[in-house]
């Protein structure tokens, strides 16, 4: 049985959504511990047909099988049943569709690689997989999972973990990693997620986003000289006062883009409150994750972090989903249990 785990992808949000402008889809995002994905793929060795096991997420898991069918050369693999034990809300700015699709397939392509006559074997004596001998480049794995239309952060952190600025789309169309840091912290990451939310997702993302496509973004150029002379800089050098101001700016300023069409910098009048509450307790680099309605913040200070966790989820109680985890350093794991 393979069994893979990966966490969340956080989003500070975008530099430029505008055709033809430097910077397109890139921004800066991380990847935090928790809430995390857990699937496993049990092996049959009289078929070799993959499927899918139990009822989360069914439809999106028969869509990379299909998609990896289409994709492949190998000769003859062994199939297996993929059941998915764990999954974060999605559409709640945690990245889940990207981490989801990109769990799956880098499962089917580990079994198709150790049971294929074509195939080689992806894992060492100890029985875990190194991601780079499953995929020999993001853009692999952008074609097998079909994601990074827009944003790559996620697909970026998936196989690296960190701290990830995007420089945007090529002329290919696949985004392109600038500054992975991937040691930095350790450092508390705050969650809060308010339980009443209208998702943007599919056909109304694709509209929001156009209508914001129309013209280039003003802020572009004062967005990133926060992230390339202050915001990475600060966490190199674990300046986290610097850090936490710059990027807290950041979110506002990518917010902008946005407000026209969701009558405000963020996505709603309950965000907006929480962003403020959690900025005003003393944590950093408070920013809306995506279209949210996840907020987070950062500190270096763990025990800081959790007197906060404690005080919004008295303030709140049920109306937001708070959580405390902390900033993942590297990417999925992959193991082969039996």
């Amino acid at each position: 049985m393979w069994k893979i785990t990966t966490g969340a992808r956080l989003h500070c949000g975008l530099l430029e959504t505008a055709p033809g402008q430097p910077f397109r889809f890139g921004g800066i995002g991380m990847m935090v511990a928790q809430p995390e994905i857990i699937a496993v793929l049990k092996r049959d060795p009289l078929s070799g047909r993959t499927e899918t096991s139990g009822s989360i997420a069914k439809v999106r898991v028969d869509k990379q099988i299909s998609l990896a069918e289409a994709l492949s050369n190998y000769q003859h693999p062994q199939g297996g049943r993929i059941e998915i034990l764990q999954l974060p809300p999605q559409h709640a700015g945690f990245g889940t569709g990207t981490q989801l699709a990109c769990a799956v397939s880098s499962l089917i392509k580990c079994q198709w690689m150790h049971t294929a006559q074509n195939g080689t074997t992806p894992f060492d004596q100890q029985k875990t997989v190194q991601l780079n001998r499953v995929w020999e480049s993001t853009t692999e794995l952008l074609q097998w999972s079909g994601r990074g239309k827009r944003s790559t952060i996620g697909a970026f952190g998936f196989l690296g973990g960190g701290l990830i600025v995007d420089h945007g789309h090529n002329e290919l169309g696949y985004g392109q990693l600038g500054n992975h840091l991937r040691s930095i912290g350790p450092l508390a990451v705050l969650l809060a997620t308010p339980k009443q939310n209208v998702a943007v997702t599919g056909g109304e993302e694709d509209r929001l986003m156009a209508q914001v496509a129309l013209k280039p973004n003003p802020h572009r150029q004062e967005m990133w000289e926060l992230i390339s002379s202050s915001i990475v800089p600060a966490a190199q050098q674990q300046n986290w006062e610097l850090f936490g101001e710059a990027l807290h700016e950041y979110g506002k300023l990518a917010g902008l883009q946005f407000a026209a069409i969701q009558g405000g910098i963020y996505r709603n009048d309950q965000v907006a409150e929480l962003v403020a509450r959690m900025h005003r307790l003393g944590l950093g680099g408070v920013c809306q994750s995506s279209w949210g309605p996840t907020v987070f913040g950062l500190s270096a200070d763990f025990e800081l972090a959790a007197r906060i966790a404690k005080q919004l989820s008295a303030f709140y109680g049920e109306d937001v989903q708070v959580q405390l985890t902390e900033l993942l350093n590297h990417g999925a794991t992959i193991e082969l249990l039996e």
